[in-house]
């Protein structure tokens, strides 16, 4: 079913190599560690630690996202089908200004 309306996902923003900098970040703390420097290192794994923990809720939340999204797109949908953009036109365009603004900035 197609919307009259905009709702195709746009891409998510681009974000920046964390596994390089997580990789980069290994490379100094093995380097400290082989020049006797055990506090730097540590530092340095607990900022790799860090990275991965938040690399891995973000993906968590864009899954989340992509399926709210899915979701409000299929009741737009709905609504259009069934004539609601004649008896609720502002409710609709409500549901795709929230579809809109949820939409994955990675999808054309």
């Amino acid at each position: 079913m197609t919307s009259k309306y905009l709702t195709k996902p746009r891409p998510f923003p681009v974000m920046m190599d964390y596994n390089g900098l997580r990789i980069a970040l290994a490379d100094e703390r093995d380097l400290c560690r082989n020049d006797g420097v055990e506090d730097i290192a540590d530092l340095l794994n607990e900022a790799i630690r860090a990275i991965e923990t938040l690399c891995a809720e973000v993906e968590e939340r864009e899954k989340y996202v992509r399926r709210m999204y899915a979701s409000i797109n299929e009741l737009v949908a709905g609504l259009e089908c069934h004539g609601a953009t004649k008896w609720l036109p502002h409710r609709v365009e409500r549901a795709v200004q929230i579809l809109n603004e949820l939409r994955p900035h990675d999808e054309n």
